[in-house]
């Protein structure tokens, strides 16, 4: 996975997300970076093993995907998930639940502007945090 493309990554994109769980399985959705289950100062300290400024880029969005688990046809298009994996992915729809909501693709004209704001404003604190932390300047 990602340590093969590593040594190529000259941007990223910053998106944060969450799961839940639903009658067909689980559902997958954008969230306020920070609020969502991506562990952005262990992709922070991995990308700093590069040695050269990487640049992120915010992504965010509204709406949500499916992502029908119970559906042994859909669960056969990914081979090489284990139950570990989809149990992972079930405990962190379990974490996430009661701190977050989807925003409806409709809702995102009304709410981009603020929400971006927001997500910018939180990504560079977790990126002062962690070059705090880690002794590294940004």
């Amino acid at each position: 996975g990602t340590e093969r493309i590593l040594p190529w990554v000259v941007a990223t994109h910053a998106k944060d997300g969450a799961l839940r769980l639903t009658d067909a399985g689980l559902e997958s959705f954008t969230t306020e970076i920070g609020n969502g289950v991506v562990d952005f100062p262990r992709v922070l300290s991995r990308l700093a093993t590069l040695n050269r400024p990487i640049h992120l880029s915010i992504e965010d969005h509204g709406g949500s995907f499916a992502l029908p688990i119970y559906d042994p046809t859909f669960l056969s298009r990914f081979p090489d998930l284990t139950a570990t994996e989809l149990a992972r992915l079930v405990q962190l729809a379990h974490r996430t639940a009661p701190t977050t909501t989807p925003l409806e693709r409709a809702e995102w004209p009304k709410q981009c502007a603020s929400r971006v704001s927001r997500d910018i404003a939180n990504l560079k604190a977790i990126v002062e945090r962690w070059s705090s932390s880690a002794g590294r300047t940004v």
